[in-house]
């Protein structure tokens, strides 16, 4: 039974705070759920090791946060210090937060992406002519490939394909020890930014041995993320070096040390690699997870996959593939709002209040964390009728509220990186679906799980691939 609580914040779960961690990272969808259906749309969450969390599934609650500016709603990303410097535009509030966004943004612009998509294609055409029939693989990191070589081409700006490879293993092998339940737990729990604390630390004494010895460690080991973040930081601190050298580059990494805040001043190293590898976390990791879903969606609704691919062929018959046509195409994109939707990355969103805020009937002090919730309004049913369903069609007739659905978060805090992120998505499902056939694997129990911060299916979704005849794309064509 609910108690009232001492603090005046509405009430919730009344289990323990580890048990509430444990269900956070065990089933993430379906905590937030449950509480909200037996608390209603403000509740008050208490995890292992930190102040309460106060999970917001009211639309109306979510438009006041949204609207707020960085003065008066700050960014409360404690458990991601884990993973990224102090500077990062993410934490920062007020007019630091502004001044950071200022000197980002115009990398973003969607018409600045046609820049890139060339590059993305290529590097799916890369991953796709080496697939054999019948063959056997785990989608995200099959897409985890092909998303890290667009990073370190577009992002990075690393051209030669040998040094490309080197540190595209390296961050796929720091990522994969990095992003596992354990340390995203332990981040919420401890606070991201001691545990980042230590593993600078380690990485700083491992990298001063490494150049005793005369070469950089190779990432193996209990504790090879490490040796993979001391390695990473050497390759990109001369990957910087070397643009800074090179006017004619027009990757974001050099983009970056070329541009200057509004006192003239550039961007310091430190800040501006810990910008670049928040964007490999969101042009990277939630790209790979939410393509990984959408595959399993498709595979298992074969009409949807049909009518993609219908319309697909009608737009490029059997040429190759026109980024300029695939950014227009509506289908194409109603797909994958409706996989961001039925499988959002992240659960909540956090927010500070910096004064005392109504939200949802509750008046919540300032300092209050308050996390709007996909993870309850992307399945609201007075919100999207029959709403565990996957029917991409409701995305055809015009944009859903923003306060409704917020896959990329919303206010002054909108992911910068969207435009990047939504153009590589609909370039390389549209190339792999013209391109493979796929089945799910045969038992496959794919659930939702934590994976680190993040949210991504339990088992990487594990498909049978083969190449697609050209005979049958035509047929369709005709």
């Amino acid at each position: 039974a609910a108690m009232a609580r001492s603090d005046g914040l509405p009430d919730g779960p009344q289990t323990s705070s580890f048990a509430q961690l444990r269900a956070m990272v065990e089933r993430p969808y379906d905590f937030y759920w449950d509480a909200y259906q037996a608390h209603g749309p403000l509740f008050t969450v208490q995890v292992l090791g930190q102040a309460p969390w106060v999970i917001v599934g009211d639309p109306e609650a979510v438009r006041v946060l949204f609207r707020a500016s960085a003065d008066e709603v700050h960014g409360d990303a404690d458990a991601m210090k884990f993973l990224l410097g102090p500077g990062v535009v993410l934490f920062l509030d007020g007019e630091a937060h502004r001044r950071e966004r200022r000197i980002l943004t115009p990398l973003f612009k969607h018409e600045r992406m046609a820049v890139y998509a060339a590059r993305m294609i290529a590097r799916t055409e890369d991953a796709l002519a080496a697939v054999q029939p019948g063959q056997s693989i785990v989608a995200i990191d099959w897409l985890q490939g092909i998303t890290l070589d667009v990073i370190c081409e577009c992002v990075f700006g690393v051209a030669a394909a040998s040094r490309r490879s080197r540190l595209a293993a390296l961050l796929a092998r720091h990522l994969t020890s990095m992003q596992t339940p354990l340390m995203g737990g332990l981040a919420m729990a401890l606070g991201g930014a001691r545990i980042r604390g230590a593993i600078l630390r380690g990485a700083s004494a491992r990298a001063g041995r490494a150049r005793l010895e005369g070469a950089l460690p190779d990432g193996t080991g209990p504790l090879g993320f490490l040796d993979t973040k001391a390695e990473m930081d050497a390759m990109l601190r001369d990957e910087l070096a070397r643009c800074r050298g090179d006017e004619a580059r027009d990757d974001i990494l050099a983009l970056l040390a070329r541009a200057t805040y509004e006192d003239g001043r550039p961007m310091a190293d430190d800040a501006l690699l810990d910008e670049l590898f928040a964007l490999l976390l969101g042009g990277h990791e939630t790209s790979a997870i939410t393509l990984a879903w959408t595959l399993d969606l498709l595979a298992a609704h074969p009409d949807a996959l049909a009518r993609l691919r219908a319309e697909l062929d009608e737009a490029l018959g059997d040429g190759p593939l026109d980024a300029r046509v695939v950014d227009r195409l509506p289908y194409l994109g109603a797909v994958i709002d409706e996989t961001l939707r039925l499988r959002p990355v992240a659960t909540s969103l956090p927010r500070r209040l910096t004064r005392e805020t109504e939200l949802a009937g509750h008046r919540l002090p300032a300092g209050t964390r308050t996390f709007p919730a996909p993870a309850i309004l992307h399945f609201r049913e007075d919100l999207w009728p029959d709403a565990r369903a996957f029917r991409p069609e409701r995305f055809l007739d015009g944009r859903p509220s923003p306060f409704h659905f917020f896959p990329f978060g919303g206010g002054s805090r909108a992911c910068l990186g969207r435009p990047f992120a939504m153009v590589e998505m609909r370039l390389i499902l549209a190339s792999v679906v013209r391109a493979l056939e796929f089945t799910r694997a045969p038992g496959a129990r794919t659930v939702p799980a934590m994976r680190g911060i993040l949210t991504g299916p339990s088992d990487g979704v594990p498909l049978f691939v083969s190449p697609r005849a050209a005979s049958a794309r035509t047929r369709q064509a005709s």
